[in-house]
């Protein structure tokens, strides 16, 4: 709405972004709960004829939903929170490590905070869906390059979803499971053509051929019913499939 649109382009030209100064708390997790707990009552309250807004964790003037429509905003905190935890990564300082947490808290719980607002109507449209799949790709990133670094535990670094995390680590494991495979399949088939490309041939007779259609053995068929079959995988799966002849199958 054009409501909307004045108040973001306010906090632009102010310099100011709400989703970032909901969270200036030291657990944004929690920060990011209780802020969609006050806007679900103020937004019942609205709804029952009651104008009065709610304050969040840090904002002091009234806090409505239309303070919080804008997708474009919502991301740039997402991206700030991202290159706080990048920062943090690459530092060799002490506080490396609390600082990494902390970012990476904060950018979890403004993935969530986006989520919320998605179901209580503030955010959406195409340009919410474009920014959330960005947010979403900048958290998983950003999650496994924390874990990487050893600097972030789950299940001991504290204030972090762990649920996303496993999530992360999860897809990571899945998708490392699916190359893995890919290249062993690949190294198979390169040493299948080896082992099938073969030398030579084998002298056949049709009796010997018994079950293959005459229409694979054509290209072999020479003089006197006798048939001259390259060794190569393209004779072995002609012929494998179809042949009744033990012994043929086994040369």
């Amino acid at each position: 709405s054009l409501l909307g649109l004045a108040r973001t382009t306010r906090q632009l030209v102010a310099r100011r972004n709400v989703f970032e100064e909901l969270l200036e708390s030291d657990r944004p997790g929690s920060a990011s709960a209780a802020v969609l707990g006050q806007l679900a009552r103020s937004t019942d309250t609205a709804s029952s004829g009651s104008s009065r807004g709610t304050s969040g964790a840090g904002i002091k003037t009234p806090l409505e939903l239309r303070d919080v429509s804008s997708s474009l905003l919502w991301l740039q905190a997402c991206r700030r929170a991202q290159r706080d935890v990048q920062a943090a990564l690459a530092s060799e300082d002490s506080t490396a490590a609390a600082s990494a947490s902390h970012g990476l808290a904060r950018l979890m719980s403004l993935v969530t905070l986006g989520e919320g607002l998605r179901h209580l109507g503030a955010l959406g449209g195409p340009a919410f869906h474009y920014c959330r799949a960005m947010a979403q790709k900048m958290a998983s990133s950003t999650i496994s390059k924390s874990l990487e670094s050893g600097l972030v535990v789950p299940g001991k670094t504290p204030g972090l979803n762990t649920q996303m995390m496993l999530q992360v680590s999860v897809e990571s494991s899945t998708r490392q499971l699916f190359t893995q495979e890919q290249l062993a399949r690949g190294a198979l088939e390169k040493q299948l053509s080896r082992a099938f490309a073969g030398k030579g041939s084998l002298t056949l007779s049709q009796a010997e051929l018994v079950g293959v259609p005459e229409v694979l053995t054509k290209p072999w068929a020479g003089r006197n019913g006798q048939h001259k079959v390259p060794i190569c995988r393209d004779a072995m799966n002609r012929i494998m499939p179809f042949c009744g002849v033990s012994s043929t199958r086994e040369k």
